[in-house]
């Protein structure tokens, strides 16, 4: 037992650490697991419980501590029990989203796209769900709650009209702009559609969008997979939504979608089509997607920051093992994009997963200590901090089993102010935090603290979206420009003359500044006159009689 008097203050910041480990843990595809707390030498786990899986979903805590992880079927508590009322109705599981409640950091919303086993036949229909799991409940682990699905919020019929019995939709989360609520999405036939979370719950109606896709006939069985990009900054929308269609010719999008009105905006669009069903991820500030194919191993990067006029692209992996498909890519906490290979014993990584251009795949980054993946990995879980005050003062003894305060200001405890043996306390404020005399913290007791404003974001998370005009843009993964086309050029910085270097003869250019503005040069053969251009970055679009290809240069 310790007693101290101290007043921290921003100086001690480096001290500090504020643990973000919600995401730490993923549990997925043959009893693999993964523990992400060290970012810089992650470690395979071998205790899931969890029998092969297509779709999982997985919560820590804020320290990294595991709290639960599902199939859809089971929900497994962090001793690797099945947690208490946490077997569900059978069904194929095509979706798990999971976010906590934006009012009550002890809830955890689980939303699922299943098909009901109702008629015991392949033309089940599908229903979105949601179910609430209470961290505050349940069996003791270690004087600790294990956890309960709340009986009475327990697989909750949200959507049940999907168009037709042979669709698999699927689901993603955004956080809504003001920080406290978030959108639910899905889609059905050409529509889609954002449910609104907030602290007094789910939206009976959604708020419905366009989707630019060809209606899918129903005849066969097809899928779908969105992926959310990081929030972005500036411009008319918040977010990019990666949304790809598994049936006849599979298309791809990426498309603008808007925090605040739960709506694609239209600002911009890229449509990818290709032979093979597609799965993507974005970097962490969302200017790369990285998109691998179902039923072969190619992978590509696309440089969204510099697909205005025309798409940037290039293909970065392919195997030549056929059966070797890549079934899911997913961002940790820490940026690293990791992609799956379906039945393969190691987690795949993108290197260099923000730089566009140096991006390639170590194959064998991490070994899954005898386990193996299958389909898709845990989707990233949001969490919402609590209400931001000016300050606070803390009573003793302290009652919260598990909390974080967080304030603009200051933090002050009341004299003998006392944390027990399992309590896990956080506190984040702006300029100070006081402990006064007779503080006790006990044996087996946590307590974190952070000089941190509320509401402070890392600005390498968000990249301005702002664009002069709209962008439409289409990219053809069997034939990628980049591929077929090998030019560069050089000096690069340039100051007067650009050269192309080229096998085949340059038929025409095109330069943009990276607003998306064509501007005036003149080629001669394989030259380029810049001196005139001011000082900048541009992007050079080279067409030979293979195809075309879009470089980057400087213009000092």
């Amino acid at each position: 037992m310790k007693k101290f008097y101290i007043t921290i203050l921003t100086a001690l910041l480096p001290m500090l650490a504020f643990s973000q480990g919600e995401n730490d843990n993923w549990y997925f595809g043959g009893n693999a697991a993964v523990n992400f707390s060290n970012p810089a030498l992650p470690a395979a786990l071998t205790n899931s419980q969890m029998p092969l899986t297509a779709v999982s979903g997985s919560v820590s805590d804020s320290s990294g501590q595991l709290l639960f992880y599902t199939n859809g079927n089971k929900v497994y508590t962090r001793d690797h029990q099945v947690m208490q009322n946490g077997t569900m109705q059978n069904g194929a599981v095509w979706s798990i989203s999971i976010a906590q409640h934006p009012a009550n950091s002890n809830l955890y919303y689980l939303f699922m796209v299943k098909t009901r086993d109702v008629n015991n036949s392949t033309a089940d229909p599908e229903f979105l769900t949601y179910s609430i799991i209470d961290m505050s409940q349940g069996n003791l682990i270690n004087g600790q709650p294990a956890g309960v699905v709340v009986g009475n919020a327990k697989e909750v019929i949200i959507f049940g009209n999907y168009q037709s019995t042979n669709f698999s939709p699927a689901t993603t989360i955004v956080k809504h702009s003001d920080g406290q609520s978030f959108w639910l999405i899905t889609h059905n036939e050409t529509k889609l559609y954002s449910y609104l979370v907030n602290s007094q719950g789910i939206a009976g109606t959604p708020v419905s969008s366009n989707l630019s896709f060809t209606q899918p006939t129903t005849s066969t069985l097809y899928s779908t997979a969105i992926k959310s990009s990081p929030a972005l900054s500036g411009g008319s929308f918040s977010n990019y939504l990666f949304m790809s269609m598994w049936h006849g010719t599979p298309t791809s999008k990426v498309m603008s979608y808007n925090n605040s009105t739960g709506m694609i905006t239209g600002q911009y669009e890229i449509t990818i089509s290709s032979q093979y069903p597609t799965v993507g991820e974005f970097n962490r500030n969302a200017s790369i997607l990285y998109i691998g194919r179902n039923y072969d191993s190619k992978m590509f990067a696309v440089d969204l920051q510099n697909s205005v006029s025309s798409p940037v692209y290039q293909q970065i992996y392919n195997n030549a093992d056929p059966n070797f498909e890549c079934t899911g890519l997913q961002r940790n906490r820490y940026g690293d994009v990791y992609v799956a290979f379906s039945g393969y014993s190691y987690l795949s990584k993108i290197t260099n997963p923000d730089t566009y251009g140096s991006s390639t795949v170590d194959l064998n980054s991490l070994y899954l200590a005898g386990k193996n993946t299958y389909y898709k990995l845990p989707e990233f879980v949001n969490t919402f901090g609590p209400e931001c005050l000016n300050n606070k003062t803390l009573t003793t003894p302290e009652t919260a089993a598990n909390h974080t305060y967080q304030v603009s200001d200051y933090i002050v405890t009341q004299d003998a102010y006392e944390i027990s043996s399992g309590q896990n306390i956080h506190m984040k404020a702006g300029n100070s935090i006081t402990f006064r005399p007779d503080t006790f913290i006990k044996s087996g007791a946590v307590l974190l603290a952070e000089i941190k404003a509320c509401g402070s974001v890392s600005r390498q998370e968000k990249r301005n979206t702002y664009f002069s005009r709209p962008v439409s843009l289409k990219i053809d993964l069997d034939k990628p420009d980049q591929m077929i086309t090998k030019a560069e050029v050089y000096p690069n910085p340039v100051s007067d003359v650009l050269t192309i270097q080229s096998s085949a003869a340059v038929e025409n250019i095109n330069i943009y500044d990276l607003s998306g503005k064509k501007v005036a040069v003149s080629l001669s053969g394989k030259t380029v006159d810049v001196k005139n251009l001011p000082a900048g970055a541009y992007l050079i679009t080279i067409e030979t009689k293979d195809g075309k290809i879009t470089k980057k240069f400087i213009k000092k």
